[in-house]
């Protein structure tokens, strides 16, 4: 069998992309929050969750990629990601939905596990998806435990509103406190566990199968979910899931395929994917700025916002430090800077 070696730069590419996709679908969650829009509805149920899919493998796959590096200290990875977490913390002042500290999180699970996980990575995914499974099957969809999005911001200190929200989120629904982050977790484990075993070229020549199976795996979900089990029934939360899941894989692999075809497009891409962090607080703070509008004015509005978000594509391309995004750049240099220091406090 040939295997085929995955071209350079797809997996900034794959970031570059989703990371439109989820300025998008953030924005496009605060305004219907504010005016609940049966268009905006319809839109967020078919675009829903499958950014952060995608993006909790690619954070997975980049993590695996750095602790290959066996000449890098213990504390290099620890400090990456006690940062990350930091700049999720504040992060999450603008947008009640940050997922950089949840990624922080996840990153220190896995680079303590990562002995057991790389020796047995079957049986580590299997542990995780089985809790993924029971998680979703036993766990009811709660969210309006922590109340309406819009009640948080009636106050002054809009700062605070989304640190509280996220603070109630996490606290009153398990469908958001357990669910969410086991299904994250199994997602960047199957990345980390892609790059660590070197599998690119794997599912690079077998892509066309695996999307074929993907489509099939979709369509069934969704045959399922509309016309097989009934709204009460709890195996259509594990379904949803494989229809994200699924749905994900075909369009990740369909991607790679039009890249691969038009480099144009890719290089596009992968100038965004190797600023992402910055666009991401870019797209965050122009979200924030809706709560600050009347509400009787914010709706008239949306289209604006949506091309700001595009424009912050182009204005972060200002914002860069060799080769890539001004946070990427001091983010990696505050992590990696005395590392000899850095061996001696926090252990090899």
């Amino acid at each position: 069998m040939t295997i085929v070696k995955p071209r350079k730069g797809v997996i900034d590419a794959l970031r570059g992309y989703f990371i439109i996709w989820i300025g998008l679908y953030n924005t496009f969650a605060v305004f219907n929050a504010i005016h609940p829009n049966l268009a905006l509805s319809s839109i967020l149920l078919f675009i829903n969750d499958k950014g952060w899919f995608c993006m909790s493998a690619i954070f997975g796959y980049g993590f695996g990629m750095m602790i290959k590096n066996r000449n890098l200290p213990a504390g290099y990875f620890q400090k990456r990601l006690i940062l990350l977490f930091c700049i999720g913390i504040f992060n999450n002042l603008f947008y009640y939905g940050d997922i950089l500290k949840e990624y922080a999180i996840i990153g220190l699970i896995l680079f303590y596990t990562k002995n057991f996980s790389t020796k047995h990575p079957l049986f580590f995914l299997g542990i995780i998806l089985f809790f993924t499974v029971i998680a979703l099957y036993f766990i009811p969809f709660d969210m309006k435990n922590a109340g309406e999005i819009k009640s948080y911001f009636g106050g002054k200190n809009i700062f605070l509103a989304n640190l509280n929200y996220c603070f109630n989120l996490n606290i009153h629904s398990l469908y958001f406190g357990i669910c969410y982050h086991v299904e994250m977790l199994l997602l960047t484990s199957i990345g980390y566990l892609i790059a660590f075993n070197q599998l690119e070229s794997v599912i690079v020549f077998y892509r066309k199968w695996l999307s074929c199976s993907a489509l099939i795996m979709m369509i069934g979900s969704l045959i399922l979910i509309f016309f097989v089990l009934e709204k009460s029934n709890p195996l259509i939360k594990i379904t949803f899931f494989v229809y994200i899941f699924s749905f994900s894989v075909w369009f990740v692999l369909g991607f790679y395929g039009i890249i691969k075809k038009v480099q144009k497009l890719k290089q596009l891409f992968v100038a965004f994917g190797r600023r992402s962090l910055t666009i991401y607080l870019l797209q965050n703070g122009l979200i924030f700025n809706i709560w600050i509008w009347d509400n009787s004015v914010v709706g008239n509005l949306f289209w604006v916002y949506c091309f700001g978000q595009i424009m912050i594509l182009l204005v972060s391309g200002l914002l860069t430090k060799k080769g890539m995004g001004i946070v990427e750049y001091y983010w990696r240099f505050w992590s990696s800077r005395k590392i000899e220091v850095h061996q001696k406090v926090w252990g090899k």
